[in-house]
Parts: structure tokens; C-alpha cells; sequence
């Protein structure tokens, strides 16, 4: 978890120091950056949905009728806890990245 966390932070501050002191080299025209960096922003949405998918997953566990559905001996309740030890342990990383990444897409637009 600090790791992840130090490596937001280091790109965040990478992105600080990097983007005023080299911007003036960059061509005059550095519009044809634009599009790279509003990627950056869409990526980062994509990331902070999926670390809000923690609720509506939270929110599948608490409903009572999850646990009598069944297709043969498939059962969806053990996929649905199986999927909230992962998200439970990644939503924030995620969301630390993400806002890095929306830092950076800030900066730059």
C-alpha cells in the first residue's frame, strides 16, 4: 500500500517539476500534445470508477436473495466475495493513481 502511494506521489511531483521547466522547449505548436494528455483524463475517470465499484459490490454482498442464486452448482455469491478481496485491497492505489493522473491532465489543459 506505501508503495503504491510513493509512486503517485513521485509522479505527481515528477510532473510538477518536469512540465515548467521544460515546457519552453517544447515545439510552439504543442497542441499535438493535447490529445495525449486528455487521454491521461480519461484514463484516470476509468480509474476512479473502478474504485468506486467497491459500493455497488458491498452493496450485492448485503442482499439476501444472492445467496439463492444458482445455475447448477455455480453459485454467485463466492464470485461477489472472491471479487471484494480484490477490490477492497486495490480501490485506493487506484484512486491514488487516477489522481495523479488527473493532476498531470490539470497541468498540461
Amino acid at each position: 500500500m506505501i508503495f503504491i502511494f510513493t509512486i503517485s506521489f513521485l509522479l505527481v511531483v515528477a510532473g510538477l517539476i518536469y512540465i515548467p521547466i521544460y515546457k519552453h522547449s517544447l515545439p510552439l505548436d504543442f497542441k499535438i500534445y493535447e490529445g495525449n494528455f486528455k487521454e491521461l483524463g480519461s484514463i484516470a475517470r476509468i480509474g476512479f470508477f473502478a474504485a468506486l465499484a467497491i459500493y455497488p459490490i458491498f452493496l450485492l454482498l448485503k442482499w439476501k436473495p444472492l445467496s439463492h442464486i444458482k445455475k447448477g452448482n455455480f453459485e454467485l455469491k463466492p464470485l461477489i466475495q472472491f471479487l471484494v478481496k480484490y477490490v477492497r485491497q486495490w480501490h485506493v492505489p487506484v484512486a491514488l493513481i487516477s489522481t495523479a493522473l488527473i493532476i498531470l491532465h490539470g497541468i498540461w489543459l
